[in-house]
């Protein structure tokens, strides 16, 4: 059992000074003093996290991919990837979020390779299934690209209906900065708001090692102007834009100090993908 030390006189009458409660957790981190409260530490492992400042840029690539949406599940279904058609029983099987209109617009939109012509889109998280089967009949890497760290799904709409989507094209972010996403600095991610994207199992696994060696466990995407609520009373929040991705920290889902999101850019720095081939010829 590690030795417990007694906190000098005039540290704790600072501590009851700024108000700092009684059940918290003082610990040195990232060349700074920080408190977690409420939460008993069963290991050095939130001890060794680090905290994201930065996520991105992605590139984005699209992808020769057919699916299956099953929107009462939030799931699909990847019947044909590559030259592979996938027999009953091959299926790769993901989550993925809800479907939104489109946000961005112009260059921002041009950048992120999405089709002139879409009106929706979704975020398709990563199968949680293996996928070794199709690995190596891949022609290209982005269809494994999509397969490990995920992508965006566009449809458009057609007779203005929103209920008759059509798949126009599926996109894998890429960890490339050519062209493609970029995020804003990231913000304090409220926790009242994750129990109810947990309980419709918006929270999937973190994929990227970078991110998982930094001890972020899971992640989510919040959609365009996605009223978010707590279930428990009327307060609602509306985090992003243009969409956002969220970062836990606690294998338990609990409130880290470090959770956060970043949402995404509307001036994105990347060359657009027009510009990017020309620069090929």
């Amino acid at each position: 059992m590690d030795y417990i030390n007694l906190l000098p006189l005039s540290v704790v009458q600072k501590l009851e000074e700024a108000g700092i409660p009684q059940d918290s957790r003082i610990f040195y981190q990232n060349d700074r003093w920080v408190y977690v409260v409420g939460q008993f530490i069963h290991s050095n492992k939130k001890y060794h996290c680090q905290e994201l400042d930065s996520l991105g840029p992605f590139g984005v690539h699209s992808v020769d991919i057919s699916f299956v949406l099953s929107s009462s599940k939030f799931e699909y279904s990847i019947n044909k990837i590559g030259q592979k058609q996938l027999i009953d029983g091959e299926q790769i099987i993901g989550s993925h979020a809800p479907i939104s209109p489109i946000t961005l617009e112009k260059f921002a939109r041009s950048t992120a390779n999405i089709p002139d012509e879409a009106t929706h889109f979704c975020w398709l998280y990563p199968p949680s299934g293996a996928f070794n089967h199709v690995a190596s009949n891949l022609d290209s890497s982005y269809e494994l690209d999509l397969l490990r760290i995920g992508g965006f799904a566009y449809f458009i709409a057609d007779d203005n209906a929103a209920k008759n989507l059509r798949l126009i094209r599926v996109n894998s972010l890429v960890l490339s900065a050519t062209n493609g996403l970029t995020f804003e600095s990231p913000s304090h991610w409220r926790e009242e708001y994750t129990d109810q994207l947990w309980a419709q199992n918006r929270f999937q696994p973190v994929t990227l090692p970078s991110l998982r060696k930094r001890g972020a466990h899971y992640f989510a995407f919040i959609n365009p102007y996605e009223l978010l609520t707590t279930g428990n009373d009327n307060a609602s929040w509306m985090p992003s834009q243009h969409g956002a991705f969220v970062y836990l920290f606690n294998e338990d889902h609990s409130p880290h100090l470090f959770d956060c999101f970043f949402s995404v850019a509307d001036n994105c720095l990347g060359v657009s993908p027009s510009d990017e081939q020309r620069r090929k010829y």
